[in-house]
């Protein structure tokens, strides 16, 4: 529960977003397209993002746990393995990101995102006949 307020240019373009006690302003390009995103909560990070022909290219962040979502599978499992529970959250440093392959995703704790599936097997079905109905 709570309230979020949402602030727009004269070109229709979010400018801000307030929820709570965290602030999110964006610099936008005349396009719309988001130029740098100010996440002025308790953390305050601040991620510029670079674009070639109105095509997203990259981006550069402060915030360390940018990169989290673009690691993989196996380094996600091994920094799990390798941390105690409570001392996941020590020592974090902030470093910055950058990330110049947007076309790139790998899969990871975090991508594709989990989808509850059920299918009914029937006989004659095979492996890849139940792949197919379920993910096409």
């Amino acid at each position: 529960p709570g309230d979020s307020a949402f602030t727009y240019n004269a070109n229709g373009h979010l400018v801000q977003v307030v929820n709570g006690g965290r602030t999110i302003s964006y610099d936008n390009s005349a396009q719309g397209l988001v130029l740098r995103r100010n996440d002025g909560g308790a953390t305050k990070y601040i991620t510029n993002f670079y674009y070639a022909a109105g095509r997203r290219i990259g981006d550069v962040s402060t915030d360390p746990t940018a990169r989290d979502n673009r690691i993989s599978y196996a380094e996600t499992l091994a920094r799990e393995l390798n941390v105690k529970p409570e001392d996941r959250y020590k020592n974090i440093k902030p470093v910055t990101s950058a990330d110049f392959d947007q076309n790139y995703e790998p899969i990871n704790a975090n991508y594709p995102g989990s989808v509850g599936v059920r299918y009914t097997v029937c006989d004659g079905d095979t492996l890849s006949s139940i792949a197919q109905a379920v993910w096409g």
